[in-house]
């Protein structure tokens, strides 16, 4: 359904002149200030500006000459001065200080370690509301704009903090023609034109004190909005403190009682919450993940096992060695000597080609099948309900970090492991063979004792990790005890 916005609007600003566009949500006060920008074209009618049509206009130079504040500032994740530089990218360090003083930013902003290099922070997140609409006021002025629109400027700050742009913007406005946007009707009152739309059509017009003597449509509105003001502040200092959680423990205690609501303790104690258990992702899972990429891994799991059977042939190789200094024939061993030394020369150039090939396919696939997981959580982050976001647990850092940090660790557990077990498997299955060939009793022997040594490393194991976990539970509960009688004491409050 089409619904019409501006039903015959005919408005008249004159140059260096202070413009106020007040009315109800919906009136059509942000759709004037996109059309001034030319974010659309009228259906009918036009918009000029000094007598010329602005579809007429280079729209990249009409555009250079305005200035737009509107009411949450932008800012992007860099330094004061490059935010404020985005208003006019050749502007000089002289013109960015001019425009920080006509903003009421210039003082702020020198007391700040490193002033105008200072980083704002993703979003502008290091600064307070008020200090990003002072930095989004000087980067309109640093283009010397001469038309600045201001679309609700104020309106998300408080009283403080709004005085203090006000100000800003009352300046920002001298000597240039300004078109303002606003709600509290306090905010324009010193405009040189008030203008007051209702269902897209220009209902009343005049300066502030003209327009409460005609009794109309704004004075109703100001009327309302002083007597809000005036029973928010009657509200404000007849309603009594809540008390603290403390002052209610020592009431309930100098009374002989002490009582703490489940609501207080869960919101006392929410950091011991246990977290939910995840569940457990098979081995054999992860690489079905990892199954396109096969090629890969095969020959990784290949150059692996060839790597594990390289420890074994350079014992067997020093153990020769060894054996050549039994006699004292010095041609035959220098003869020995240079053969070995050929033998382990070749093992050496060998294990650097498998060894390259083993960590050059396994991190093949293993980056591969990272990019695949960020994509699956990606999909998956997206099509979470809004709720799932307002979970603290589940804010900007978080996602990023299980995105970037998360997902390249699981690649440790498919590729990697794999060639470590299969370098291990080579490793010992080539050592049970020397060792049988060698001495096949005591091979034996050692093989019948090796139930006993597992059994008993997984019973050490087993024991260490009992009284680690053990540790944490008992420091678990010590420290819910501390706060408790902390809260008792009056230490700890909310």
């Amino acid at each position: 359904m089409t619904v019409q916005v501006l039903n015959g609007l005919n408005l008249t600003v004159k140059s260096g002149q202070t413009v106020a566009l007040v009315g109800q949500s919906g009136c059509g006060k942000s759709t004037m200030v996109q059309l001034l920008q030319r974010l659309y074209d009228p259906q009918d009618g036009e918009i000029l500006v000094d007598g010329h049509d602005i579809r007429s206009l280079n729209i990249k130079r009409y555009r250079e000459l305005i200035g737009v504040v509107s009411q949450e500032p932008v800012l992007f994740g860099t330094t004061i001065k490059n935010n404020i530089k985005y208003g006019r990218l050749d502007v000089t360090d002289e013109e960015i200080e001019r425009a920080a003083k006509e903003a009421n930013a210039y003082d702020f902003i020198m007391e700040l370690p490193d002033k105008l290099e200072t980083l704002v922070g993703e979003r502008g997140a290091q600064l307070s509301g008020g200090q990003k609409q002072r930095i989004a006021i000087a980067r309109a002025l640093v283009r010397n704009p001469k038309i600045l629109l201001l679309d609700e400027a104020t309106s998300a700050l408080d009283t403080e903090s709004e005085s203090v742009v006000q100000a800003a913007l009352d300046k920002a406005s001298e000597g240039r023609t300004t078109i303002v946007i606003a709600h509290r009707l306090s905010t324009v009152w010193a405009a040189d034109l008030i203008v007051l739309l209702e269902n897209g059509a220009l209902a009343e017009k005049g300066t502030h004190s003209e327009l409460m003597e005609n009794k109309g449509i704004y004075h109703s509105l100001a009327t309302a909005q002083s007597i809000q003001t005036t029973e928010e502040s009657e509200m404000g200092q007849e309603t009594p403190e809540k008390p603290s959680l403390v002052q209610r423990i020592h009431s309930n205690m100098s009374t002989g009682k002490f009582s703490m609501s489940e609501n207080e303790e869960e919101v006392v104690f929410s950091e011991d919450e246990e977290e939910k258990k995840l569940p457990k992702i098979s081995f054999f899972r992860l690489l079905k993940l990892n199954k396109s990429e096969w090629p890969y891994i095969l020959f990784g799991t290949l150059a692996a096992a060839i790597n594990g059977g390289g420890h074994p042939a350079f014992c067997i190789l020093f153990a020769k060695v060894i054996t050549i200094f039994g006699t004292n024939d010095d041609v035959w061993i220098q003869h020995q000597i240079n053969i070995y030394c050929l033998i382990l020369t070749m093992i050496g150039v060998a294990s650097f080609f498998t060894y390259f090939t083993q960590g050059f396919m396994f991190g093949r696939s293993g980056e591969v099948l990272t990019m695949r997981l960020r994509q699956m959580a990606f999909k998956v982050m997206l099509r979470q309900e809004i709720s799932w976001f307002d979970n603290k647990k589940n804010n900007t850092g978080a996602l990023t970090t299980q995105l970037a940090t998360d997902a390249a660790q699981i690649q440790t557990a498919t590729g990697p492991r794999l060639g470590l077990i299969a370098e291990n498997f080579a490793c010992m299955v080539l050592c049970i063979v020397i060792a049988l060939v060698f001495g096949w009793e005591l091979s034996l022997l050692v093989l019948a004792l090796t139930p006993v040594l597992l059994t008993s490393g997984f019973l050490e194991f087993r024991a260490l990790t009992g009284f680690a976990n053990r540790n944490k539970k008992n420091f678990s509960k010590l420290e819910r005890l501390q706060r408790k009688q902390w809260i008792t004491s009056g230490l700890l409050c909310r």
